[in-house]
């Protein structure tokens, strides 16, 4: 099996503004919730009072994030667009 070299790809210009365009469509017009999906979740009893754990937060490191990570838009498959 041939897998894509780990690297990042820069999005094209068109891509940029496609994203953007969807970004602006979704915050106008958000999309209709899924009925089937809701209809299909079902609401259980909480289970019977069990042992207890103690959580811990983990120290976290800030890292760089590209600004299309943040934007709402078209996914595609990196190494299908290569081909």
């Amino acid at each position: 099996m041939d897998l894509p070299p780990d690297r990042e790809s820069t999005p094209s210009a068109g891509d940029v503004l496609r994203a953007v365009a969807l970004w602006a469509k979704g915050t106008v017009r958000p999309r209709r919730p899924d009925r089937r999906l809701v209809n299909s979740i079902t609401v259980d009893e909480l289970p019977d009072r069990g042992p207890t754990v103690a959580v811990r937060a983990l120290p976290q490191v800030a890292r760089q994030v590209p600004a299309m990570g943040l934007v709402e838009g078209p996914r595609r498959c990196g190494a299908c667009r290569r081909r």
